[in-house]
């Protein structure tokens, strides 16, 4: 199969191979030496004829492919809707913190309200108290001056 995919077979690099082959048969000049053996032999070069053999062909069976029902984008999907639940789930968990906080503030500040409301009575009416015993003894020296 040549790269377009428009021809059946391989034929992809036939051309370059024929040249590397004959370039190499050149260097080793047509006599091919046994490295193994006696060494006084001299062995025979197998011809490989390429366009005989067909070679290996694509095996459809063995790509990966998505299930014809999309197995898998329905676990994405899933994936998907779990993550979304876990952030609306702590979404929640953190509103409702941030609404306890403020409940808490809210009270408390209410709480400080009133207490420093019970001070300023208390202060008012120190000074009325301390305001009226001084009369009282204003009065009374005028009294004890008669």
């Amino acid at each position: 199969m040549d790269a377009l995919g428009e021809s059946e077979g391989v034929t992809i690099g036939l051309e370059n191979r024929a040249k590397v082959e004959a370039r190499l048969a050149a260097l080793e000049g047509g006599v091919v030496k046994r490295i193994s053996g006696t060494g006084k032999g001299e062995a025979t070069a197998k011809k490989i004829d390429l366009a005989a053999s067909n070679g290996a062909s694509y095996n459809d069976s063995a790509d990966v492919t998505m299930g014809k029902d999309g197995d898998a984008s329905e676990a994405k999907k899933e994936k998907k809707k779990k993550k979304k639940k876990t952030d609306k789930k702590e979404k929640s968990e953190t509103k409702e913190k941030k609404k306890s906080k403020k409940e808490k503030r809210y009270f408390e500040e209410d709480a400080e309200e009133d207490s420093s409301e019970k001070k300023k009575t208390k202060k008012k009416k120190r000074k009325l108290d301390d305001e009226s015993s001084e009369k009282k003894t204003k009065k009374k020296k005028k009294k004890s001056k008669e």
